[in-house]
């Protein structure tokens, strides 16, 4: 049995086993190029940011500190919740009609979750048809954020398991 030492080299122990670019990038396409996974994240990611952003400047107007105020058209305030929907018709629309490849459909992934959140953002005010944004019952849409993220995340955590599963009762008989 030899006991001798390994034989010392040149590489520092960071890079020792850390992966190539090229392994990398093997390995994320192996894990999304060829799945909705990144659609799936693209969703998530800018369904969270979108609402944190928007939260961060509905403050700041609310507060003064904002450099530019409310959409308005003359007197009338537009909630933004109307981009939201504007949003959510375009990305339908060009999913159904024009059908694009995986680049656009990332791009719908993205404005999907933008126009989500823009929508959620506001739920208190569509359930109780008055803008209750800043009041109490204005809760209601950080609650109706935090299911939709949490579900989100849930749907995207257990989808590989869900998937397995399925197919391995298609696979044995009962």
């Amino acid at each position: 049995m030899n006991t001798a030492s390994p034989a010392p080299t040149n590489q520092t122990s960071s890079t020792v086993n850390r992966p190539s670019r090229r392994t990398t990038r093997e390995l994320w396409h192996e894990h999304f190029g060829a799945s909705n996974s990144l659609f799936h994240i693209l969703i998530i990611i800018s369904f969270l940011g979108t609402f944190a952003v928007t939260r961060t400047i509905t403050y700041g107007i609310k507060e003064g500190w904002f450099p530019v105020g409310s959409a308005t058209t003359g007197d009338q305030h537009i909630h933004h919740y109307v981009w939201g929907i504007g949003l959510l018709l375009i990305v339908g629309y060009v999913q159904i009609i024009v059908r694009p490849g995986r680049r656009g459909r990332a791009i719908s992934a993205v404005l999907f979750g933008i126009a989500e959140a823009l929508i959620l953002d506001e739920f208190a005010l569509l359930l109780n048809l008055q803008d209750v944004y800043w009041q109490a019952k204005g809760r209601e849409s950080v609650i109706a954020v935090a299911v939709a993220g949490s579900l989100l995340l849930l749907i995207f955590f257990l989808r590989t398991f869900a998937v397995s599963v399925v197919r391995e009762r298609r696979r044995k008989p009962h």
